[in-house]
This record gives structure tokens, C-alpha cells and sequence, in this order.
């Protein structure tokens, strides 16, 4: 559940936990979130790659090898 700033008066006692692996680059984290939906670099490639920094990006240089 993504928690947002409104849903937190609702929810009081909720706490929030960061996960144990946080993406401290964001750009990094929606171009791998992209790479997995799209799964054009290598295929195939699950959220464990993303999770551990292992996710292969697809680039524009890769195209102009094709």
C-alpha cells in the first residue's frame, strides 16, 4: 500500500517501515521499473534484478547496434 499524507490522519497508529533494500535513486528505480515492464535490454529479467542492482537498462546506443 502506498501511503500518502492524507491517508495518515486516517490511519493514526499506522507506522511506516521502509523496506530493507531502499532505492535511494529514484530516476535509477523508474528506469529499471521500466526496463522490467518493457524487457527490452535482455530478457528475462524479474524484480530480484532490480532489487539487487543487477537489471540491465536498455539504451539508445543498444538500438543503433540493432
Amino acid at each position: 500500500m502506498v501511503c500518502e499524507e492524507g491517508n495518515l490522519s486516517e490511519y493514526p497508529d499506522l507506522q511506516i517501515v521502509e523496506g530493507t533494500h531502499p532505492f535511494h535513486d529514484v530516476d535509477a528505480f523508474k528506469a529499471g521499473i521500466k526496463e522490467l515492464a518493457t524487457q527490452r535490454a535482455v530478457t528475462p529479467q524479474k524484480m530480484n534484478d532490480l532489487v539487487f542492482k543487477r537489471i540491465k537498462i536498455h539504451t539508445e546506443e543498444d538500438e543503433k547496434e540493432d
